[in-house]
């Protein structure tokens, strides 16, 4: 065991190390260049031990990296400071102490694609198993962004990567990582080093330490605005919404596009109150959701003309926003505590993928949260509120293996029988980020000509739709897919006008719960605000009313009658689409008030239980749920390509199902999903039956029970009735998806077309597939 006086000497040495860390990046931050890069990637080094680093002019005179086919990397990189002809690439450390090689990039542009690509230049040992031994070394490769303002550092794992963004000053979570660094001074042992420095980017643990910082805040607050006789519903959605728009803002600032000029963020000064009203209460629906000629100076005389106007409703004042309420008030240093906590992380507005996993809050951690907060909330029955509702967040790696077999699905059914289609779609699909930049515009060669704008043609007008959509996981798991096929198809493509257009036409979803469809535009409209190429000139955000709806997703409108009246269904229609770009403050009003003149029941009062299924519909008041879902009422779409999601679980007993589990069971168009105790999953896969296409697809993670419950035997039925059932994966409890659930559970697909006799089984997403098994194993 390590005596105490060795254990103040490593503490002491570990503190210098990072004092010296953070000394480096006030330099970077005062002159953003290569050479004081070079410093910061050198002072992270130096926590791995008593290792001889060479300053930052003999690396850029020395240290020239050679790269395999440079001709086709020349556009990645600055150029070197003053070699012609050659690249800001460079060996920074090749240690005979520690078992470590590290380069150190300058790239010419950021990107997942061109930091996956570069991290492959050279062999390590994490690499492959056949790299796994004495002659290879564990890489950590840095890369200096394009204004050299920032760094990141990078490590990899059999082609997956984890980064951990470093600029300005460490934040905490940055602290605890590199900590780890220093602890492994002494590792020599290529698996141990490794395996730790890898473990020490994890970032479930970072997730779970922001969320919990975001669970204390929600509960605090909501607990005081009970205390000040606020309705719970009502204080729920005010907290809820407060945090969501706060976190949205932390993530605009890493843009740089809030004025820091004004003191939005100095909570410290003031009554907790008294500055929401003052500053962000100006800073939400004055400013970002206010055009600039219409703003209003503050009593100082200051006038924000460089925050956005963001437009699309997330900053819009609601009844429970209850602005200009002097009687509101928050615990004391509410804001303040707040804020250090969002301060004690890096935030990226890149999204995470299962190659690419950056160390920081990102763009997904809005729906983590969220659902965890949900979760949170304890119903008068005393079973939590989401987990009553069965509901989960789902793991980005089945999020993404769903949405891109969905796609798969999709695409081949253009030539089912074609080959080069079939290849082509494979390429497309499974090719990783690493190897399509690496290959270059081979990559694209390889898919023929004549096929590209068929699969282009194909996806610009898929329809999808998730009917239990949470926070999004599913509809913005399938928006990044969709863009990164049409930019891997046509990379000239404009990134923004493209998801953009996704948006509008090709993604849709549906949930019970108001908070959930808020958040789930929150990150629609985070995802978009990141692709603008000029951050000084953010465009309004769209509208996005009519692509998600809060609404009862498993009880279907009553009869047709008069909305089956085709010029009805044209003017609803020119009115969505009027909307979803409409900026102006008064041509919004002026649509709604059309729209909802349009769709009133007043003519309809002949069919009173549709007249009354009708009036709970605003597309416009997202903070409460219409008792019914009609997609064509809703979106002007009857039918849907894609169905994907992950439906609630639960089983409907109890007094507060009774009243809802009566309602199902008169519903004539139910005829799989019944049987034994009505269960929430079994409803949802004969609803989202009813909403495919001819040869559309189905994907849900769904309960084990699917395969062999007695009860899900019409469920069963349905997928020997109605179409082929691709594949079911299944994960036994020891593999469990989610942490709250301990039961099995299983991805199927299945496709409405013709019917086939037999399926293939697999267990867990990378196992490969069983014999097929006849559907007679279904029974």
């Amino acid at each position: 065991m390590m005596g105490l006086r060795e254990c103040f000497t490593l503490a002491v040495n570990f503190d210098s190390g990072i004092a010296n860390v953070n000394e480096k990046l006030e330099k970077l931050k005062a002159e953003n260049s290569l050479e004081r890069g070079l410093e910061v990637a050198s002072a992270l080094l130096a926590l791995l031990g008593n290792i001889e680093l060479k300053s930052a002019e003999e690396v850029i005179d020395t240290g020239l990296l050679k790269l395999p086919n440079s001709e086709r990397q020349d556009p990645w990189f600055q150029q070197h400071p003053w070699m012609r002809g050659e690249r800001s690439a460079f060996e920074l450390l090749d240690s005979a102490v520690i078992p470590v090689q590290a380069k150190f990039y300058w790239v010419q542009k950021g990107g997942n694609a061109i930091v996956a690509g570069a991290v492959h230049f050279t062999k390590n040992w994490e690499d492959h198993d056949f790299t796994r031994t004495d002659d290879f070394k564990i890489g950590i490769d840095f890369f200096l962004m394009p204004d050299a303002s920032s760094v990141l550092v990078v490590l990899s794992n059999r082609g997956n990567l984890r980064v951990l963004e470093i600029s300005e000053k460490l934040t905490n979570t940055q602290r605890e990582i590199l900590q780890v660094w220093h602890a492994l001074q002494e590792v020599t042992d290529r698996a141990q080093l490794h395996n730790a420095l890898w473990e020490s980017f994890r970032l479930q643990s970072v997730n779970t330490k922001f969320y919990d910082g975001i669970s204390d805040s929600f509960n605090e607050l909501l607990v005081h605005l009970k205390h000040m006789s606020k309705p719970e519903e009502e204080a729920k959605l005010f907290a809820s919404r407060l945090l969501g728009r706060l976190i949205f803002i932390w993530f605009l600032r890493k843009m740089k596009i809030i004025d820091e000029t004004i003191n939005y963020f100095d909570s410290a000064s003031t009554d907790q109150g008294a500055y929401y009203r003052s500053r962000l209460e100006r800073l939400f629906f004055g400013t970002l959701n206010t055009p600039t000629d219409d703003r209003s100076p503050f009593p100082d005389g200051t006038l924000d003309l460089h925050t956005p106007y963001l437009n699309g409703g997330l900053f819009s004042p609601r009844d429970d926003d209850w602005v200009g309420e002097e009687s509101l008030t928050f615990p004391v240093a509410f804001f303040t505590r707040l804020y250090e906590h969002f301060n004690n992380f890096n935030f990226t507005t890149d999204e995470s993928t299962p190659e690419y996993e950056q160390v920081a809050i990102d763009p997904e951690m809005l729906g983590r949260v969220f659902e965890s907060l949900l979760a949170s909330q304890v119903e008068s029955t005393g079973a939590q509120a989401r987990k009553a509702k069965g509901a989960f967040y789902t793991p980005r790696e089945v999020v993404a293996f769903m949405c891109k077999e969905s796609v798969r699905a999709h695409l081949e059914r253009i030539a089912p029988e074609d080959e080069r289609l079939r290849h082509s779609i494979s390429k497309l699909l499974d090719t990783t980020d690493q190897d399509w930049v690496i290959a270059g515009s081979n990559s694209l060669r390889d898919i023929p000509a004549d096929l590209r704008p068929i699969i282009s043609g194909a996806l610009n007008g898929i329809k999808s739709i998730d009917p239990a959509c949470g926070s999004g996981a599913f509809p913005l798991g399938l928006l990044q897919l969709l863009c990164k096929i049409q930019l891997r198809l046509d990379p000239r493509l404009d990134v923004y006008k493209l998801k953009l257009s996704i948006l509008q036409n090709n993604i849709f979803g549906v949930d019970i719960e108001p908070m959930a469809v808020e958040i789930s535009r929150l990150r629609s409209w985070l995802s978009l605000v990141v692709e603008e190429a000029n951050s000084k000139v953010i465009e309004p955000l769209p509208n996005l009313e009519f692509n998600f709806v809060c609404a009862n997703s498993l009880v279907p409108l009553k009869s047709e009658h008069l909305l089956t009246d085709t010029t009805f269904q044209e003017k609803l229609e020119r009115y969505r689409l009027q909307y979803f770009s409409a900026t102006s403050p008064k041509r919004k009003a002026e649509l709604q008030s059309k729209y909802m003149a349009s769709i009133s029941p007043d003519l309809l009062d002949a069919f009173d239980e549709r007249a009354k299924q009708l009036k709970t519909f605003n597309p416009f008041d997202a903070q409460h749920s219409a008792s019914f879902f009609d997609p064509k009422h809703m979106f002007g779409h009857s039918l849907f390509d894609v169905v994907i999601g992950n439906p609630p679980y639960e089983v409907l007993e109890g007094a507060h199902w009774k009243e809802f589990a009566s309602e199902i069971r008169t519903i004539p168009s139910y005829r799989y999903g019944l049987g034994g105790r009505l269960n929430l999953y079994r409803l949802f896969i004969e609803r989202s039956w009813q909403l495919l296409g001819e040869g559309g697809v189905l994907t849900f993670i769904v309960p084990s029970t699917l395969i062999a419950d007695k009860s899900a035997s019409g469920v069963r039925k349905m997928f020997r009735n109605e179409g082929t059932l691709d594949f079911l994966i299944e994960f036994p409890e020891k593999e469990r998806v989610f942490q709250s659930v301990t039961q099995a559970t299983t991805i199927f697909k299945f496709v409405r077309t013709k019917t086939s006799r037999s399926f293939k089984l697999s267990v867990g997403l990378n196992s490969a597939a069983l014999p097929p098994l006849e559907y007679a194993e279904l029974a």
